[in-house]
């Protein structure tokens, strides 16, 4: 039979660790992973600096870095949606599963697009000496 102290030491050594228990899997959902990444040129693998990378879900953007290269911390552990773009390149939406710890590497290649733009007449709206071949030079 076991004396009354001693239950009362293995109730108390029991809610102790379910209290700990508890904060760390709050300690674990409140932090999240993180997503990380190269974005390159699907034509040659080059890096591509400047793309923007969105986690649009949760209303976070990132800019990739000379390397190509994109880091978002802190993201909520779960399924979320990663898009990519850039000038010149083709967007796309990825689908990530975020670990609770740690981080998931997505490495994206985006594929070229070239935008093609109207040309724009530019006028003067005085007249430059010189230049304009109405006006004689002086």
């Amino acid at each position: 039979m076991i004396s009354h102290d001693r239950a009362l030491a293995r109730i108390d050594v029991t809610a102790w660790l379910l209290g700990v228990v508890r904060w760390l899997v709050a300690a674990q959902t409140a932090a999240g992973g993180g997503v990380v990444g190269t974005v390159t040129d699907a034509a040659g693998g080059a890096p591509i600096s400047g793309a923007v990378v969105a986690l649009p879900d949760l209303d976070r953007t990132v800019v990739t870095d000379a390397r190509g290269r994109y880091v978002v911390r802190d993201v909520p552990a779960g399924p979320q949606h990663v898009s990519v773009r850039r000038v010149g390149f083709a967007p796309r939406v990825l689908h990530a599963l975020v670990p609770r710890l740690g981080d998931v590497v997505i490495d994206i290649a985006l594929e070229r697009l070239p935008v093609h733009l109207r040309a724009v007449a530019v006028h003067p709206s005085v007249e430059i000496r010189g230049i304009d071949e109405t006006t004689p030079a002086g």
